[in-house]
Order: C-alpha cells, then structure tokens, then sequence
C-alpha cells in the first residue's frame, strides 16, 4: 500500500506583514478638524465686541458649566486667517476647552474679528493665534481672550475681573 506523508507547512509571521497592518491601521485613523466662519452679513466685532458678546453669552452658560460645582474654567485656542482688510475669514480651533458648547461660542465670536487692515501688505491669509478662556464663579462670570496681532509682533491680552476665579496655565 502506498503510504502518503504530509508536511505541515507554516507561514511565518514576518515585520514586513506587521508593518503593513500598521500601515492599514493607521489609514483608518480619522483626525478631524474644526472650522468657523462668519456668516454672510453678519456684524463684524472687534476686540470690546468679543468681550462684551462673550461676557453676556457666557451668563447663560455658567449655570450649565457649574452644575454641582463652585466654579468652572476652560480656554481654547484657535488659529484665525485674516484677509487684507483686516477682517477674520476664518477660524480652525486647535486645542478645545474641553467643552463642545463653549467652543462653538468661541469659535463663532473669533470668526467674526475685524481688525485694522496690516499696515504692510503680506498679501492674503495672514495667520495668527487667539487663545479664548471663561472663568465662572458665584460672583463673576467673565471671558478672557490673548489676540497675537495679525501681521506683528504684538499680543493683546484683555485680563479677567480682579475678582474673577484663576484661569488654569497651559
């Protein structure tokens, strides 16, 4: 009788196999990001404008934000694009302040800046950072912004309240 013999043959587990999962994995990786930009016709503001508008908007949310707590901050940062005539043409935010509700507060008072127009002539999409914060107590609410001007070298920072709760450091 014939005797048959079989061999068990095994594929083995190579890097270069490792590192193309990874490579697929990586592919299905989403990272996604978050724009704001004003709205046709709508008023432009400028720096009191931010305070004021995000003064008066974060009164009604510092109750939500509180909740059970004595007091609640947060800050996010955004990277605004400015056009030749001064005004923000759009805002991506780059470091959320933890709370979806306030980002798209922020995000839409810094995509309607309007600064002076750059006195030089950099030509469109100047970039620039603003950092955006809230601090809310039981005795002030308030909005704290830094505006790293548009085309300079200068920072406006608009302070809290002295009697406003500290902000966290980055």
């Amino acid at each position: 009788m014939l005797d048959t013999v079989s061999t068990r043959t095994a594929m083995l587990w190579r890097w270069s196999s490792f590192g193309l999962l990874v490579v697929i994995a990586a592919s299905c990786v989403r990272s996604t990001q978050k724009y704001f930009v004003p709205t046709a016709g709508q008023e432009r503001i400028d720096t009191g404008g931010l305070r004021a508008r995000g003064d008066a908007l974060l009164a009604t949310e510092c109750p939500r934000l509180k909740g059970d707590k004595d007091s609640d901050n947060g800050t996010a940062d955004f990277t605004i694009t400015v056009d030749r005539g001064g005004f923000v043409t759009r805002a991506r935010l780059d470091r959320s302040s933890g709370d979806d509700r306030m980002d798209q507060l922020f995000g839409g008072l810094t995509a309607a800046l309007q600064f002076d127009a750059p006195a030089n002539d950099a030509g469109a999409g100047l970039e620039s950072m603003v950092t955006v914060g809230y601090a809310c107590s039981p005795t002030v609410n308030a909005v704290t912004f830094e505006i790293r001007q548009p085309g300079g070298d200068s920072t406006y920072v608009a302070p809290p309240p002295s009697d406003a709760p500290l902000m966290p450091t980055s």
